[in-house]
């Protein structure tokens, strides 16, 4: 078509080579990835039929790690892809996992200069979580959150586990971010 001439000669064709291929084991289902502010990482969740795993891949080295595992194999029910979620802590030192075990939310970090794992601390203000990532340093989160059935957005402090809500509305607020 003429009339779109113009505009295709404007966008590049996707340079293939520089796409990163994940490495994904036959059968799962890659989902919730993202890239580390360094831009050097990236986190990505896999699941298998309600297996998952919280993998980071490192650009530069080409390698990948698992980090965290949970949930179980099963076939009867079907396999929520909201469980686990992942975000980057702003510096990019750390990945923040929150994820469901028998009804109850957990959150765990992955520091990534130590390579190990810390303490999970459970949350219990919440009867769930949807969404979440870093407010405006490594020691706020905001959350997209259910409390007393009503979806709105929380400022969750992670030392105290002190909770603010920042709407308060009819609305279901889903997927809040951070903006300076």
């Amino acid at each position: 078509l003429k009339r779109f001439k113009s505009e295709r000669e404007i966008f590049e064709d996707l340079d293939t080579e520089k796409l990163v291929a994940l490495p994904i084991k036959k059968g799962n289902t890659l989902y919730g990835s993202k890239l580390s502010p360094k831009g050097d990482k990236i986190a990505y969740l896999t699941n298998e039929d309600g297996k998952w795993k919280v993998n980071i891949y490192n650009t530069k080295t080409e390698e990948n790690k698992i980090v965290l595992r949970g949930g179980f194999r099963t076939n009867t029910i079907k396999t929520d892809l909201m469980n686990p979620m992942i975000a980057w802590e702003p510096r990019g030192n750390k990945l923040t996992v929150i994820f469901e075990k028998r009804d109850k939310l957990f959150l765990r970090n992955y520091n990534l200069e130590e390579e190990k794992l810390e303490d999970i601390v459970p949350i219990r203000k919440f009867q769930n979580i949807y969404s979440f990532s870093y407010a405006e340093n490594s020691k706020n989160l905001i959350m997209s959150a259910m409390k007393k059935g009503q979806i709105d957005i929380f400022k969750y402090y992670l030392p105290s586990t002190k909770v603010t809500q920042i709407t308060n509305d009819f609305y279901d607020d889903l997927q809040p971010s951070y903006v300076k």
